[in-house]
């Protein structure tokens, strides 16, 4: 090589190594400001006669750890609970005159739905006036939006408010198809959490109890809107059973109230504008007026042992919940816990030891159910002293379901053998491998039956009910919030600032505005760091953005069994 390229090359090292040091320092940088800015700490600037604007891009997360990336790391995710306690407070702040907000971006459950518009409903009590603009409603949608003053769309604009429908995917034919034989044992009729691999089609006492609980859901949400905008009730069945309703004629139907888009809500507004997020902080900073302060710790996702990252997300992790709600118990600063519990269940030892540790907590325990709380969720809930559910929540599914997939058949057809070497008959019990004996499905099953007694006896307990009563609610069956209700599963309806009444009570305080709320865990600005420095914290946070991975990623963890035995609700897609 001759000295000029000697030279060149020289160079391009020289050049590749001050670019590699460059972009670490930069994008290091980066992500020390967007942690360590202190944005809790600067309250807002807000001009007198100014409208609140609430607008989301995605649904309203349960837990400040599940979000975009920037808002997790930062620590300023507009959660459902702080949105409701921003509202809440904008209600009593003399600068704010009104709410607008956007649901076009937004994905809304129903439970969503219910707690925001009861939130809404407060403000309005206080005088002030509320503006709402989509360019689409569904049933959800329009639920929230009937709490409003007045409801805005674009004449471009899709009316597609209709009933409610649950859809389950069944892949047994499928599974047969590749040679995939599900060994799955389920306590009892109801329990459908496997069904997705190991049914073809959805059986009837399956569709009996789901269609029950549509009929329900749908049921609660009409009635709601009935209950916000009386003057439309009448005649609502026949107008929202018709679906892509011209913007006009649903606008002189009186379903909704103006048409034209955001900009022109906003002209017709002409005031200063406080974003939702910029108001956050005055909601997490100290109340020095509080009579009692309660901790709020959200248990979001599906429900697995360990310890995991405090910024994992949709993820309950036994071990950092328990010490999570053990420190909250443990600061004499708390009077009271509220558990938001959003879970469809999961793995049955790290339920059970969330169960068993909130039973040992010193302090009264409220629980907030979010739009699931069901199988080993409720497993979780029922420890409490008190729980509240919202109406259209989704409970229940009292049952077991225990087994392995076996991939021996598939494997043998692709020209894969498996030869196994065991030091005894059992060595390779749970093995995807191969399939149980007969002895080893009879274990199985004894096991199975043991755990779901045991279940259904600890919920008899739990709830005050009789054997009957509480083998009646159980059999994997889910129920809506109303319905728990009426069977004993739960204590009271009603949303997240219901629960905070319910701490109040059991604090002595006065009411729920006498509440400080303090936030559990709290992480601090250096955890938050090295975690949002883990590629698989980024990965998950980019890779998981879309409904549709996620769903895909719930599907996959049905198929792929961690533990024997499960308590884990049905996979279905409501809306």
């Amino acid at each position: 090589m001759s000295a000029l390229g000697r030279a060149l090359r020289i160079v391009w090292f020289g050049l590749k190594s001050i670019l590699f040091v460059v972009g670490f320092l930069v994008i290091g940088g980066l992500v020390a400001l967007v942690v360590v800015e202190p944005w809790q700490q600067r309250p807002p600037e807000i001009a007198d006669g100014s409208v609140l604007e609430i607008r989301f891009d995605e649904r309203p997360p349960e837990s400040a750890s599940e979000g975009g990336f920037l808002s997790v790391v930062r620590g300023n995710a507009l959660t459902l609970s702080r949105l409701v306690r921003v509202i809440d407070r904008a209600a009593g702040d003399p600068r704010i005159r009104a709410i607008r907000m956007d649901l076009s971006a937004a994905e809304l459950p129903f439970v969503h739905a219910e707690t925001l518009a009861g939130a809404i409903g407060r403000f309005r009590a206080a005088g002030k006036r509320t503006y709402v603009v989509s360019e689409h409603y569904d049933l959800a949608r329009y639920r929230f939006a009937a709490a409003f003053d007045e409801i805005w769309m674009p004449a471009a604009g899709e009316f597609a408010v209709t009933g409610v429908a649950l859809q389950t995917p069944y892949a047994g034919e499928l599974v047969d198809d590749l040679g995939i034989d599900p060994q799955l044992e389920r306590r009892k009729r109801y329990k459908s959490a496997a069904n997705v691999i190991a049914e073809r089609r959805m059986p009837p006492e399956l569709r009996e109890a789901m269609t029950a609980m549509v009929v329900d859901l749908d049921d609660r949400l009409k009635d709601g809107i009935d209950a916000d905008r009386p003057g439309v009730a009448e005649g609502l069945e026949g107008r929202l059973d018709r679906a892509l309703m011209n913007p006009a004629a649903a606008l002189e139907a009186g379903l909704v109230d103006r048409l034209g888009h955001g900009f022109e809500l906003d002209d017709a507004l002409d005031a200063p504008v406080i974003a939702a997020r910029d108001y956050l902080p005055l909601i997490l900073e100290r109340d020095g007026d509080a009579i009692r302060s309660v901790a709020l710790v959200v248990a979001s996702g599906p429900i697995s042992g360990g310890w995991g990252s405090p910024l994992e997300g949709d993820q309950i992790r036994a071990e950092r919940l328990i010490a999570t709600l053990r420190e909250a118990d443990a600061d004499p600063a708390i009077d009271a816990i509220v558990l938001r519990v959003d879970s469809p269940g999961g793995a049955y030892a790290p339920s059970d030891a969330i169960h068993r540790a909130i039973e040992a907590l010193d302090k009264p325990v409220i629980v907030s159910m979010g739009e699931v709380a069901g199988s080993g969720g409720y497993m979780i809930a029922m420890a409490a002293d008190r729980i509240v559910a919202a109406e259209t929540t989704i409970t229940g599914s009292i049952g077991v379901i225990g087994g392995k997939i076996v991939f021996e058949e598939l494997l043998a057809r692709n020209g894969v053998r498996i030869e196994t070497v065991r030091s005894g008959p059992d060595a390779a019990f749970n093995s995807p491998f191969s399939a149980y004996s007969p002895a080893q499905r009879q274990r199985l099953s004894r096991r199975i039956d043991e755990i779901y007694a045991e279940f259904v006896e600890r919920v008899a307990e739990a709830r005050g009910l009789g054997p009957a009563a509480a083998e009646a609610a159980a059999q994997g069956r889910v129920w809506t919030g109303r319905q728990a209700l009426e069977r004993g599963l739960v204590d009271r309806l009603g949303g997240f600032r219901t629960a905070l009444e319910e701490a109040a009570e059991a604090a002595g305080a006065g009411g729920a505005a006498d509440m400080e709320i303090v936030e559990y865990p709290r992480i601090g600005w250096r955890e938050r760091l090295r975690a949002a420095a883990d590629p698989g914290f980024v990965a998950a946070r980019i890779g998981l953005a879309h409904p549709l991975l996620k769903k895909a990623a719930e599907t996959a963890a049905v198929l792929d069994q961690p533990a024997l035995i499960r308590l884990e609700m049905p996979l279905f897609d409501l809306r």
